[in-house]
């Protein structure tokens, strides 16, 4: 789908894909009740220290907590070391450089050539190689 994109996800979860391979799963039971979501891309702002890294993910919507862990898979470009890339997730769109409240998610390299991570709240989505 071209973003932004929408879908109502329920306590039984789901799945919602971006035309560029962007995917987000939802567990069951990550859900207490049908949820509009909703998926936009960015480019990412400019970034110090940083030598590769993905588009800019908005997932909304922005802040809700999920009850059982669910997963993002980022699509990227990125050529050298796959274990050097980090999939982050935060709050502020303006700054998604590690260390301003932005975290790491833990990894989840099942997807080649997409990049994932496990994550407990809907935010901001980047994939970037630090240097």
């Amino acid at each position: 789908m071209s973003y932004p994109f929408s879908d109502d996800i329920g306590t039984a979860g789901g799945t919602m894909e971006g035309r560029d391979g962007f995917k987000l799963v939802i567990a069951p039971d990550a859900l207490t009740e049908t949820t509009t979501i909703t998926i936009d891309r960015f480019d990412a702002p400019d970034l110090d220290d940083v030598t590769e890294h993905s588009y800019l993910y908005e997932v909304r919507p922005m802040g809700l907590s999920l009850e059982r862990t669910s997963s993002v898979y980022l699509p990227h470009t990125y050529t050298g070391d796959i274990g050097d890339l980090t999939v982050y997730g935060g709050q502020d769109p303006r700054d998604p450089d590690p260390g301003t409240g932005w975290h790491p998610t833990p990894q989840d390299l099942s997807e080649d050539p997409l990049i994932g991570g496990d994550i407990d709240i809907l935010e901001y989505f980047i994939a970037l190689v630090d240097e």
